[in-house]
């Protein structure tokens, strides 16, 4: 909905193309910016109390869209999206200005029912609905434990087993800015990203994540492979690696450059079909390595969103009927997050073992 032609509630100002317009989470009614935050509450609370949204005044109304204007622009990557659309389709970043669900009223537990912004000075002057404040639950069960800006939008959005965005959010924890709109595009086009942390950190990212089984299987056979090249090298290829420099150095100066065509032409020469394997082995080993590492870090983000929505499933099956709202949310906050000590202890425990065989 555009807003153009109807006045502020604050300074009474008819709204221009020109003018910052948000819009309060609650009932939908357009503020400027700068009105917005010298409130720092909503003018229409008795909206909020009965459950109603805002309309414009009588003899008031947007201005109609035209076809460009029926678009929204990513911010960010500057591709068009459908008015509609939560997240951009391209970059899977939250849209911003307009939330992209109906927003739904919600009880306040406050008696004066007062949307107080003056604590939050990053609000102050960021965009209301930024991904920027899709926050961590709090720990405090007086509080709503989602700390999310737009919440109502989060729960509004149905994913697999049943689970709403907001508990998604709540489980993912740390970073659910980034996997929120990763999953949205998985649930709703299919499509995904590459996770780089897979690549660069392996079976890590999988135990940071909680996702035991898969860090573990992944962490094993990574570490596997690469002993295994280092054992190889150490006991078979390296000899005829040394071999190969030996005589191709023949007759130049220490240190010069040998290219790797001439070791492959050297193998042709003068080894056979075992010698040569033997020799090429640990390479072969490193590869598939890096194979395997390419195709998880194509995978991770998807089989993350399985596990979540399947654990978040779970969790909520097995919480009592009489929980709240607020205990609800934060029991999945605390059954999901991340585990920062496994992945620690997996990274030391892969440098004692490679500086170990290495040392051999």
């Amino acid at each position: 909905m555009k807003y153009y032609g109807i006045e502020c509630p604050v300074c009474s100002q008819v709204f221009t193309e020109e003018d910052d317009i948000v819009v309060c989470p609650k009932c939908g009614a357009p503020y400027h910016r700068d009105c917005y935050l010298q409130e720092k509450k909503c003018k229409f609370i008795s909206l909020h109390k009965e459950g109603k949204s805002w309309q414009p005044p009588v003899g008031e109304s947007s201005s109609a869209e035209s076809p460009a204007q029926a678009k929204r622009i990513c911010p960010l990557c500057q591709a068009e999206n459908p008015k509609e659309a939560p997240v951009c389709q391209h970059c899977g970043r939250f849209m911003p200005a307009e939330p992209a669900f109906p927003v739904q009223p919600q009880e306040k537990t406050d008696p004066e029912d007062e949307e107080d912004l003056s604590g939050d000075s990053e609000r102050k002057t960021g965009d209301p609905f930024d991904e920027r404040f899709i926050s961590l639950p709090s720990a405090n069960p007086d509080v709503n434990p989602g700390g999310f800006f737009h919440s109502a939008q989060l729960e509004s959005q149905q994913y697999d087993e049943g689970v709403n965005g907001l508990e998604l959010a709540s489980f993912v924890g740390r970073n659910n800015a980034y996997y929120i709109p990763v999953f949205y595009r998985l649930k709703h086009f299919g499509v995904s990203r590459i996770n780089f942390s897979v690549f660069l950190f392996g079976g890590a990212w999988y135990l940071f994540r909680k996702q035991y089984l898969k860090g573990i299987l992944l962490s094993g056979l990574s570490l596997l492979l690469q002993i295994a090249s280092i054992v190889f090298t150490y006991f078979f290829s390296e000899q005829f690696w040394e071999a190969a420099e030996t005589e191709l150095l023949h007759g130049r100066s220490a240190g010069t450059y040998i290219p790797y065509e001439e070791y492959l032409r050297w193998t042709i020469e003068h080894c056979s079909l075992q010698e040569a394997f033997l020799m090429y082995f640990p390479i072969l080993l490193g590869l598939l390595n890096c194979v395997l590492l390419i195709v998880c870090a194509l995978k991770a983000n998807a089989g993350y969103y399985r596990f979540c929505c399947r654990k978040v499933s779970r969790i909520k099956s097995a919480l009592p009927e009489d929980l709240s709202k607020n205990e609800r949310y934060l029991a999945i906050f605390t059954a999901g997050g991340i585990n920062l000590g496994a992945a620690v202890c997996y990274c030391l425990c892969a440098l004692i073992l490679y500086g170990a065989f290495y040392n051999m």
